[in-house]
């Protein structure tokens, strides 16, 4: 969306991804929330630079489920399907940990 492609962190951390081990060295809390952060900061820089007629333009990838071929559409789907995993992580944590997630 106009910026280059940003260093993914997590590049190489699920090669020959295995469920468990405890050899893993995953990120701390912290460092995921440090990334989130960098994340957001270009979506929302990207998200500043689109003209508005972008959103109404087709967009490159299309969904058979959608309805909508535009762009608005696609960014559409996309949010709405991280909040279904956010969703699936909720219902995890309370089952394992018991322990609603909550909004900091």
């Amino acid at each position: 969306m106009g910026n280059p492609p940003a260093n993914n962190p997590y590049t190489g951390l699920f090669e020959d991804f295995r469920p468990t081990n405890k050899e893993d060295d995953y990120k701390t809390l912290t460092e995921i929330k440090e990334e989130w952060k960098k994340a957001s900061d270009l979506l929302e820089n990207s998200f500043s630079k689109i003209e508005l007629d972008f959103w109404e333009k087709e967009a490159p990838i299309k969904f058979p489920l959608l309805g909508d071929d535009s762009n608005a559409g696609l960014i559409t789907f996309f949010a709405q399907h991280e909040s279904f995993h956010l969703g699936q992580l909720a219902i995890l944590k309370k089952a394992i940990a018991g322990i609603s997630m909550k909004y900091q």
